[in-house]
């Protein structure tokens, strides 16, 4: 199973301004199916998946047809700074590396519109995933840092120091 990560912006982008993300993040290509956005990325080996809205959707529409049922709404609002426009789903490929595509296309958007990403990584010491949500400042720091959205980080147990 991949790991995906949800990017939401309070900007309703259109397929163009998203195209021009992908573009400066690397090689790109977004088809219309229907009324959905598809498509994909590469960069030598790795790659990631794209799914949205090819048409961006009349942001109080999305606010009642897809946010009232999403889980920590208000956190995202907080540090969006304001109700999330569009959302669209990166999936991120199994090929080593594919993480950082998905850092890079959404430091592309990030410095280009307000948004932020969601990301569930796997928590084994509880046994559950823990939801991390991403600001422009957190993308920059994950790209300096060559680190993924989905990095489990490792947490130190009681008895280590």
């Amino acid at each position: 199973m991949s790991e995906s990560v949800i990017l939401y912006s309070s900007h309703p982008l259109s397929w163009k301004e998203f195209s021009m993300a992908i573009q400066a993040a690397g090689e790109g290509n977004i088809e219309n199916k229907g009324s959905q956005l598809t498509g994909a990325m590469w960069d030598d080996e790795r790659a990631i998946f794209l799914y949205g809205d090819w048409v961006a959707p009349d942001p109080e529409e999305f606010w009642e047809k897809e946010l009232r049922k999403l889980r920590h709404l208000s956190e995202i609002e907080t540090k969006l700074g304001g109700r999330p426009a569009i959302s669209f789903m990166i999936e991120i490929g199994k090929e080593y590396g594919s993480g950082m595509l998905a850092v890079e296309l959404a430091y592309q958007c990030a410095i280009r519109w307000p948004c932020v990403v969601l990301a569930d990584t796997w928590n084994p010491v509880e046994g559950d995933s823990i939801s991390t949500i991403y600001t422009k400042g957190d993308i920059e720091r994950l790209r300096a840092g060559r680190t993924t959205f989905t990095t489990t980080v490792p947490i130190m147990m009681n008895n280590e120091e």
